[in-house]
């Protein structure tokens, strides 16, 4: 059988006797001179592994691959996924700016508003206070004196305590004390003024600014 081959130059087919490999040999069409190479057996004429016409033994080497697929890609579409990645959060840091802006400006508005009337209260309390320090120097109304110091005094701590919470709210720092900072006025306004209707102004900004933090996507503002 003769041995047939690509010339290395002009690739044109040579053909030689068999059993002339290793020789030298010219090329028909370009006059290159080289060397004869072994002849090549055919890939197809290799004997494969035995093939099986059994479908059991088809599916179970089916099966292997499939298995053998997945251990290659440890990401497996069909796992089930994490705890965390189940339920996302709908409003962590998936909010468009507007919508964040928005909830922003609607717990702000109240809480300002609430900050007002809180700090106008203080000052008249510590107004009354300085009074009623006045009155514990006159012998005759010391005791009256100390006993209006006494409650100006701790209405304004309450106060304070509310401002701070107010601050929480505005600058979205603790959930826990933006809700104290509208729920304190509502049991501190009626120490200190009784029956007086300008109670029910500060009385409807904190039921305003509870309701906002009623909204989960105010919450989730807050860390």
């Amino acid at each position: 059988m003769p041995i047939k081959f690509r010339c290395t130059r002009c690739l044109d087919e040579i053909s030689v006797p068999d059993g002339t490999s290793g020789k030298k040999t010219r090329c028909p069409h370009c006059q290159e001179v080289q060397e004869i190479p072994a002849p090549q057996t055919s890939a197809s004429s290799a004997p494969g592994p035995p093939r099986s016409d059994s479908p059991y033994e088809s599916a179970a080497s089916q099966e292997a691959d499939f298995r053998e697929s997945f251990s290659a890609n440890p990401a497996n579409p069909f796992a089930s996924p994490s705890a965390a990645a189940q339920v996302p959060n709908s409003f962590s840091g998936q909010m468009p700016e507007t919508v964040r802006a928005a909830m922003r400006q609607k717990l702000l508005i109240p809480a300002i508003i609430q900050t007002v009337l809180v700090g106008l209260s203080l000052l008249s309390s510590l107004g009354f206070a300085v009074v009623a320090l006045v009155t514990v120097f006159e012998p005759s109304d010391r005791n009256s004196g100390l006993i209006m110091l006494a409650i100006q005094l701790v209405w304004s701590l309450v106060h304070v305590l509310s401002l701070t919470g107010l601050a929480s709210a505005i600058r979205f720092k603790s959930i826990g004390w933006a809700w104290a900072g509208f729920v304190i006025p509502i049991l501190s306004f009626p120490l200190g003024n009784c029956c007086c209707l300008l109670y029910v102004i500060p009385l409807s900004v904190s039921i305003w600014g509870m309701v906002c933090l009623s909204d989960p996507k105010v919450r989730s503002l807050f860390p």
